[in-house]
């Protein structure tokens, strides 16, 4: 199979890059591969500073803040000056954010915020605006969404991406897809991390975003760097429920706040508990 460009994954940033595609070029043949919708359609909403009272300057050092100095200033400042621009692109696919009486934007106030930062759409921001983006590429006949295909491999020639080998789940084969570009938009999930506590993170996109944990240097040095929380993740990622919460087993159920080294954990509830920022 051929295509002039193909995209793997179908969340916020799969959908959003195939749209902006359209718009430039609107002939181009798009294969956008969508077995799952990661984390996107948890999206509650989006940071922006709009407040009276907040600034982009400000949003960046409450940014800075809440990373406690981990970030990647230059990604930091491009996140925080960047958000202002997604307003047009609201505007374009006609989504109602939650206004108040005066028609100005409801806003919510995040942990580790300044002032209230954040905009929605009821609580479904990031479903909204995959619903709207669906329906933007249903009206192109030359887009392919295809929600049974899994890519696996890369396919690289030269040193250049030329495409994926995937894997068609429903009718079990094998398929190579070559492309004149390629989009790796599968999300920080995706099996970069090693595990991941949250279930939603294990419908990955892209099957070959990292091979087997044991063979990858990044969770290699995550383990190195800080063996005493990976630790303490990676015994709990199968213990929650069904909410998603995590399980503490053979914990003080009379102690509210579980603390690993100076990592503190809030119990909520009878062998439950969430992080507990300080």
């Amino acid at each position: 199979m051929k295509t002039d460009l193909l995209i793997i994954g179908g969340g916020l940033a799969g959908l959003t890059a195939a749209y902006e595609v359209l718009k430039a070029e609107p002939g181009r043949r798009i294969t956008i591969l969508r077995p799952g919708a990661g984390s996107s359609p948890y999206v509650h909403g989006f940071n922006m500073p709009l407040n009276p009272q907040d600034s982009t300057e400000l949003f960046i050092q409450d940014t800075e803040a809440s990373g406690r100095g981990q970030g990647n200033a230059a990604l930091v400042e491009e996140l925080c000056r960047g958000s202002l621009e997604l307003l047009p692109f609201f505007d374009e696919l006609g989504l109602d954010f939650n206004r108040e009486a005066d028609g100005s934007y409801q806003q919510l106030r995040p942990l580790g915020a300044s002032c209230p930062r954040v905009i929605s759409i009821g609580n479904d921001a990031g479903g909204a605006i995959l619903r709207k983006l669906l329906i933007v590429m249903e009206q192109h006949e030359n887009v392919s969404v295809c929600t049974t295909l899994h890519a696996l491999r890369l396919i690289t020639e030269n040193g250049r991406v030329r495409g994926a080998h995937c894997f068609d789940t429903q009718s079990k084969r094998w398929m190579q897809i070559k492309a004149k570009a390629v989009i790796l938009a599968a999300g920080g999930f995706c099996r970069i991390f090693p595990f991941s506590t949250m279930r939603a993170a294990r419908r990955a996109d892209f099957a070959d975003a990292a091979p087997d944990e044991h063979d990858l240097p990044r969770a290699q040095a995550a383990r190195a760097k800080d063996q005493p929380l990976y630790g303490l993740l990676r015994g709990l990622r199968e213990r929650r429920d069904e909410r998603g919460e995590l399980r503490i087993h053979g914990a003080d159920d009379a102690d509210p706040v579980i603390r690993h080294g100076d990592i503190p954990f809030r119990r909520r509830g009878r062998g439950r508990a969430g992080f507990c920022p300080p």
